[in-house]
């Protein structure tokens, strides 16, 4: 019954050493070009099939983010990763034909990467891009987008609500978003710095 009792805890303890290098080499596909990592979480293009995926190494489990390639007849995009173990934030856009229309329209997207799940997606159709992002711990998004010079700060909480922080303008620096430590967003409009709460 000891002997028995022993081998079980040595067997459990087995598993438990291995389970992270096992969620490592998942993550660390062969053939793939890392755009973020932070050691746990690591987001990366699967050179061979065109696809854009995150992963955390404690959990093993990969998740698709979306294609990046371009055939010369419709192109996807995936640009913009923010990586805030374990949430992970990415802007997606699709120059595809059937759309109608002269440029892409892109979304943001954000995944829980231990679950898999997407648990935000913020549409912009009148908007050709999104210049800038931050993603907080918490999975709480911002970001700079706009179209033709014109663009406007918002930003996404964890519980689903979207506010605009600064009516679009061509006075907005569109790449200066930044997230402070205390939760506090930090951007530029005509050369002065603007502040206000991401939550």
């Amino acid at each position: 019954m000891v002997l028995r009792a022993t081998a079980a805890v040595v067997s459990v303890f087995a598993l438990m050493m291995t389970a992270p290098a096992a969620g490592a080499a998942t993550c660390d596909l062969p053939r793939s070009r890392t755009i973020a990592d932070d050691g746990d979480g690591r987001v990366y293009k699967d050179r061979r099939h065109h696809v854009v995926e995150g992963c955390l190494r404690s959990v093993g489990r990969r998740v698709r983010l979306g294609r990046d390639s371009d055939d010369g007849f419709e192109s996807y995009s995936v640009y913009r990763v923010r990586l805030s173990p374990p949430f992970v934030a990415a802007a997606i856009s699709c120059g595809c034909r059937q759309q109608n229309r002269s440029g892409p329209i892109p979304r943001l997207v954000v995944y829980d990467l231990r679950s898999g799940r997407m648990v935000a997606t913020v549409h912009y159709p009148d908007s050709d891009n999104f210049t800038d992002v931050v993603l907080a711990p918490d999975g709480a998004l911002a970001w700079i987008a706009g179209r033709d010079g014109s663009y406007e700060v918002a930003r996404l909480s964890p519980g689903g609500e979207q506010r605009v922080l600064d009516a679009r303008t061509t006075s907005i620096d569109p790449r200066s978003l930044v997230l402070g430590g205390d939760g506090t967003l930090y951007w530029r409009r005509a050369g002065m710095v603007v502040s206000a709460p991401l939550r």
